[in-house]
């Protein structure tokens, strides 16, 4: 640098007549599917969509007149609502551990689904049914499961950005994103 340019360069200091430029940080994080959303709204979201699910299930599975369904079954809806809500909660709170509590829950949900429905479509008499009911069923059911797996997939891409240091209080106005709704 030349000697005689002047002292004053880019690198102006903060005062209260020239703010420090601000600049933007670019996002660290993950964006669910690649292009929607950062992993805290996903899970806000994908779990929002499970709670009306589930509360529209339950109501259809104790309504007279419709489906069969064990007080078992109704019990793990029941669970299902509860932790849903407390999923949803922890994504608000920035909780990692509270996530990781529902997401154990969903682990195991998805195991008993899929022991449960296995043995009831092998078990139950689909004679007595409407023809096409057991494909309905079963397609039903791998639906029912492959979107339990994208509310897994959300909900362990925030505890690993939360645990990373990526998904916080602080550093959410970075991280967020939404394909529609910010």
């Amino acid at each position: 640098m030349n000697d005689d340019q002047p002292e004053w360069s880019d690198d102006k200091p903060d005062t209260p007549l020239l703010p420090a430029e601000e600049k933007e940080e670019e996002k660290q994080g993950h964006k669910f599917f690649g292009i929607c959303c950062d992993s805290r709204r996903a899970v806000i979201i994908v779990n929002s969509l499970s709670l009306v699910l589930f509360i529209c299930g339950l109501i259809a599975a104790v309504a007279p007149g419709s489906i069969t369904i064990s007080s078992q079954n109704v019990v793990a809806m029941i669970f299902n609502i509860l932790f849903t809500i407390v999923i949803i909660s922890g994504a608000i709170s920035f909780n990692q551990t509270v996530v990781v509590i529902g997401l154990l829950w969903e682990i195991f949900i998805i195991c008993y689904w899929i022991t449960g429905a296995s043995s009831t479509i092998e078990n139950f008499d689909w004679s007595k049914e409407v023809p096409g009911a057991k494909q309905s069923t079963v397609a039903f059911l791998v639906i029912t499961i492959l979107w339990q797996f994208v509310t897994i997939y959300a909900e362990i891409m925030f505890v690993y950005e939360s645990k990373q240091g990526i998904m916080t209080p602080e550093t959410y106005k970075r991280e967020e994103q939404s394909c529609c709704c910010v």
